[in-house]
């Protein structure tokens, strides 16, 4: 089994993502992480990638679902750009939000992709549900304050785990 903290694809967008070979690999459930995957974590509106990714998923039959650490409010505004349900205040990396996720659609783990943007939410806590997962690189280079205390204790945690990718070596093709 590999780590909890190496996604199983890093990809550097969500341009490079193929929705009709998740479709193929039996995902029925696209989950998206909201700040600095599908927006900037400090942007009021989506980001015209993020639109036509999940347009695509659509169009390809599975569902989509935005979870994010941020407040509610912030996390709803940005699901209902793209017409998709959301939890906000999800705590992640911790299991709740994600189960729940699963739950409101009436999904396995098996069948769901948690796609993000951080090591240690986004793909530890889809690994520790035994999702798969894809890392893509955040989609701006500022933050707000919790993504940055993310990005500096994943730097850190890279000094004991070496399993945990670098930036930019891309690999795998789900």
């Amino acid at each position: 089994m590999s780590s909890l903290f190496h996604p199983d694809v890093y990809l550097p967008s969500l341009k490079e993502i193929d929705p009709e070979k998740l479709k193929a690999a039996g995902i029925r459930l696209v989950i998206l992480d909201n700040d600095n995957t599908i927006a900037a974590s400090r942007g009021q509106d989506v980001s015209p990638e993020a639109e036509e990714f999940v347009k695509e998923v659509k169009a390809a039959g599975m569902d989509g679902f935005v979870l994010s650490n941020n407040f509610s409010s912030h996390a709803r505004k940005k699901a209902e750009q793209l017409g998709l349900s959301y939890l906000g205040f999800c705590l992640k990396p911790l299991k709740h939000s994600y189960e729940r996720a699963m739950m409101l659609k009436g999904v396995g783990s098996d069948a769901c992709v948690m796609i993000g943007d951080q090591v240690i939410t986004d793909i530890c806590g889809a690994k520790r549900c035994r999702m798969h997962t894809i890392l893509v690189d955040h989609s701006d280079r500022r933050d707000h304050i919790f993504g940055y205390v993310t990005t500096a204790a994943c730097s850190i945690l890279k000094l004991l785990i070496k399993d945990i990718p670098e930036k930019g070596e891309y690999y795998g093709n789900l």
